[in-house]
């Protein structure tokens, strides 16, 4: 199993003369501890100081870190267990053709 933790460095769009303060924060850039949902795949950011509850959990069954959209599911749904039954059922359909 690939390891699912890791380090991320953003890049702003160097925009320069920006008068919106919202917009001038996409200028800095930023680094950002990451991992990946066991579940759905997608890459979270774990901002600096935050409790591990408000960045998603641990799911107990697979012991893989979740985003906080699978954790709020309940179900332990591995993504690769999905991408197996996936693979496991074009086969039996490629045998019935």
């Amino acid at each position: 199993m690939r390891n699912s933790q890791g380090y991320s460095q953003l890049f702003g769009p160097g925009l320069d003369g920006l008068k919106d303060p919202g917009l001038a924060a996409l200028q800095k850039d930023k680094e950002a501890d990451t991992f990946t949902c066991g579940h759905c795949n997608c890459v979270t950011h774990v901002p600096a100081n935050t409790d591990a509850a408000n960045i998603g959990g641990l799911c107990k069954v697979c012991m893989a870190f979740v985003c906080p959209k699978c954790a709020s599911l309940g179900i332990c749904s591995p993504f690769e267990k999905q991408l197996e039954l996936q693979l496991t059922r074009e086969y039996r359909m490629r045998e019935y053709v």
